[in-house]
């Protein structure tokens, strides 16, 4: 083994009266890397578990692209056929029961729920044998409320599957009947109509929209205590947020002069020249914008049309953005439109009619112009009624499309007239199959979900009904999906959206806002675009390309990555049926997968004792680093990768039941998991590593004298540690940075720089090496398959105290030490051994030497 990744100097300071020279030079890296070596094997015990995978026998299998993606495409379709069928349920007893549905009778309000009680499907208080209602402050006087039959199918798909989340009714009228029960904190504040999974099911195609809001002195106006300025504000705000990231969205504010938001940065003209994809990064963007105006100024009609229209003129339609080239259908979906808000008579006479005119004509009269006027001085308007109906327009440019003034005398009511706008698009064609929204997060506390929907009719729109599932439990199969070292799946939606991929996060059930990604700006290879747009138009099929892959060389953000390309890669895709998603998996060519052969297990605490000491601990614990442990043997953790259902691993809590549970199945004793099995290889991944507790727990290593903990994690998914300990639920060595390092410099000794343990310790630095698949001959190069990977932590005092017993001079007043990584960050320095113990912000993690040395 060579331990080739860091780079060490001793720089060298002096000072005489006050004044301090210095000069650096980089020493040789041999001495410390015999150190680290000998931690490694002889405190490790990298060699002797290499040398027993190496008596196991492995067979790797080639892998199958075909059956995969057949696989994996069935899979995941078959999740969305009970929460559609759940869905079809509701709608077909909407509306049937419609004319039953009264406006009298008890309301049942979410605000005031009692007797819920924590349920952990639904991550918060619900009570399953109830639902509630809620009512909009802007409701229609006469709404109807739903009856009883509707509840009751509501539960019947709950009964019929116990893995349903909320699903709900939200009517035209503006309440929402929500299954199970909650507890809404206001009465009146919730508004369906208004939530981004409605609109986007009454009005599925694309919208652009521009809000045009009147800033001039007169918006200073006062109804009921709120200037006009405070109302308007709202109501843009509320626009805002019927829109999905389908939708592209902009704002122009008006008075002497029309003004757009700037971008974020001096560079960004994302928001002043284009409309914006209504992403929720975008939104809460624009939003800020809209808080930061005041009145003052004139009132420039055509100022503010002009503005507008460019806007619209400098943004493509959704077919012909990054993703969606040469997909013509997609150029045919864009609904645009004008909503334009002022409370007084124009400065400019008529211009804005000529500049609608001659605008509109360019673009064959796609644009729809809604009028909006608040205030005793626009009550009658001939301007703003012309602009709605386009008079000065031309047919011969193509159809115009005519709205109706709307004065809104009662400004209360200005948020939901002006919220309301999606109506004029909605579909005159029932909407048959269900439409899945874009991924959002959930108002009542789900997370991250999309939400299959179908609208209700009875003679017309009457509402949408709708069924929630979290993202993380589609996307799981693809995102777990582990075949080889070089293939890996992703899903995309029918706008060319990826929804998981290797270059993207992980997704979460709870956390900040999903960002979007074209599938196109992730595989960029020549060949892709065709795949891509295949998998739009829900086609299945298979093409090999040569293309890029990309690997983290650690932590991304600090270490970026490295790149092999030219690899020949195999896509093979397939709609995933029910939905708009589509799933590829890619597979490099003569990719394999190494599977160990049979092994059997022995019914005893080393081969399998499982992390949860607080629920069983048939051993003798003690504290180590204020954690509940064992020093008497390993635990292991099963992370959501082992589990053929990563999501009902999450959901799940574990109990003692479960625990003995796997005792027996992974100790020999049972042949099966039945309330969450794992995956085939991962009882023999448990077996395997029992060797690593062997060499940790022998008398004759002394390594716990300088190591406080010692891991190995595999492929498989399972996490074995030493000293015994309870991992955290979410903890998967995957993801964390010393793994993906040490896959990056397979070969070699990898060293990380300090930070802060999940596990309780303190600060620490990683020390790991990579375990291959066996091979009789105990010969290995980096082409070999890594199966595990061992892991050892130790104190940041620990590394310093070595480096000084190695280096004498960096014992030296005289002289200060460090080491940094092939990045430039700091493994070790002088300051790293003086921070306290748990510093609130400590000047350790990741540090670059360019903050530290001041370089002449």
């Amino acid at each position: 083994m060579t331990w080739q990744f860091y780079k060490y100097c001793v720089l060298f300071m002096w000072c005489v009266d006050l004044t301090c020279k210095c000069y650096g030079q980089s020493i040789s890296g041999l001495t410390l890397s015999n150190q680290l070596k000998n931690i490694v094997n002889n405190g490790l015990g990298a060699n002797y578990v290499q040398n027993e995978f190496d008596k196991l026998a492995y067979t790797s299998y080639p892998l199958d692209g075909p059956a995969l993606i057949q696989e994996l495409g069935t899979t995941l379709g078959s999740k969305f056929q009970s929460r559609i069928t759940a869905l079809k349920n509701i709608k077909q007893v909407v509306e049937q029961q419609y004319s039953s549905f009264s406006s009298s009778g008890s309301t049942k309000q979410c605000c005031s729920s009692t007797g819920l009680e924590y349920n952990a499907l639904f991550k918060g208080q619900v009570d399953v044998n109830d639902y509630c209602n809620m009512i909009s402050g802007t409701a229609s006087s006469g709404r109807k409320l739903a009856n009883a039959a509707v509840y009751n199918q509501m539960k019947a798909n709950l009964n019929a599957d116990s893995t349903l989340k909320y699903q709900y009714y939200g009517s035209e009228e503006g309440v929402l009947i929500n299954y199970p029960k909650i507890k809404q904190s206001s009465c009146t504040s919730y508004d369906p109509r208004y939530r981004p999974w409605y609109v986007e099911t009454a009005t599925p195609k694309p919208k652009d929209v521009v809000i045009v809001i009147d800033t001039s002195g007169s918006m200073g106006s006062l109804y009921n205590g709120r200037s006009y300025m405070a109302i308007a504000q709202d109501a843009a705000k509320t626009v805002l947020e019927t829109l999905n990231p389908n939708d592209k969205v902009g704002i122009v504010a008006f008075s002497s002069t029309a003004r757009r938001p700037p971008g974020q940065a001096s560079t960004s003209t994302c928001y002043s020249s284009t409309l914006a994809l209504a992403t929720p990064q975008n939104i809460k963007y624009l939003k800020s914008y809209i808080s930061t105006l005041y009145p003052s100024g004139g009132t420039y009609y055509g100022l503010a049309m002009t503005a507008a229209f460019e806007l619209i003129k400098n943004s493509p339609l959704y077919g012909e953005m990054r993703g969606n080239i040469n997909n013509s259908t997609d150029k045919e979906r864009d609904d645009q439109v004008i909503i334009f808000l002022t409370d007084g008579v124009p400065s400019d006479g008529n211009s804005a009619l000529s500049v609608i005119r001659d605008q509109n004509h360019a673009l064959n009269n796609r644009v729809v112009v809604m009028t909006f006027g608040i205030g005793s001085s626009v009550k009658t308007s001939a301007i703003l009624t012309s602009m709605g109906k386009q008079d000065l327009n031309s047919v011969s440019y193509g159809p115009i499309r005519r709205t109706t003034y709307t004065w809104v005398s009662d400004l209360d009511n200005l948020r939901s007239n002006m919220a309301g706008f999606y109506s004029f698009f909605s579909s005159s064609e029932e909407i048959i199959d269900p439409i899945f929204s874009v991924p959002y997060q959930d108002a009542f506390g789900i997370g991250l979900v999309t939400s299959a929907c179908l609208p209700i009719y009875f003679g017309n729109l009457k509402g949408v009904a709708c069924v929630d599932i979290p993202v993380s439990e589609l996307l799981e199969d693809a995102t777990y999906f582990q075949q080889g070292e070089l293939s890996y799946a992703f899903i995309t939606d029918s706008r060319g959206r990826a929804l998981t991929h290797p270059l993207l996060p992980k997704p979460k059930d709870k956390g900040d806002d999903p960002i979007f990604v074209f599938a196109a700006d992730l595989e960029r290879s020549a060949g892709a675009e065709e795949i891509l747009a295949s998998m739009r138009r829900s086609e299945s099929g298979n093409k090999t390309i040569l293309s890029t892959r990309s690997f983290a060389r650690g932590d991304v953000n600090k270490e970026g990555v490295h790149t092999r390309s030219g690899v020949l890669s195999h896509y093979f895709w397939y709609p995933i049926g029910y939905n708009n998603f589509s799933v590829c998996i890619v597979v490099g060519d003569n990719d394999r997968q190494a599977r160990l052969n049979t092994l059997s297990a022995s019914n005893d605490a080393n081969t399998f004792t499982y992390h949860r000491l607080d629920l069983k601990n048939s051993g003798t614990t003690c504290k180590h680093f204020q954690r509940l442990a064992r020093k008497d043997t390993s635990t292991v953790m099963l992370t959501a990768t082992a589990f053929k259902d990563p999501y009902n691993y999450f959901e799940r809590n574990d109990s003692l039941s479960d625990v003995n549970a796997y005792e027996l199945y992974f100790r020999g004793q049972s042949n099966s998991l039945s309330s969450n099995p794992v995956k085939d290889n991962v009882r023999k991944s448990v077996i395997a590593t029992k060797v690593g507790n062997t060499f940790w727990t022998s008398s004759s290593n002394t390594a716990s004298s300088y190591v406080v903990w010692r891991a190995i994690g595999t492929i498989e998914g399972i996490m074995r540690v030493y000293p015994g300990v309870q991992l955290a639920k979410d903890y998967n060595h995957q993801l964390r940075p010393w793994w993906k390092r040490t896959l990056a410099n397979k070969g070699k000794n990898t060293v990380s720089a300090p930070y802060l343990d999940t596990w309780g310790s303190g600060y620490i630095i990683t020390l790991a090496y990579a375990i291959y698949e066996g091979r009789a001959n105990n010969q290995h190069t980096t082409n070999d398959q890594v199966v595990a990977i061992m892991s050892a932590d130790f104190s940041v005092t620990y590394f310093y105290g070595m480096l000084q017993e190695k280096f004498t001079d960096c014992r030296s007043s005289m002289y200060s030490c460090f080491v940094m990584d092939s990045s430039g960050y700091l493994v070790i320095h002088d300051d790293f051994v003086s921070v306290p113990s748990n510093p609130a912000k400590p000047f350790i993690e990741g540090i670059h030497l360019m903050v530290k040395v001041l370089v002449v």
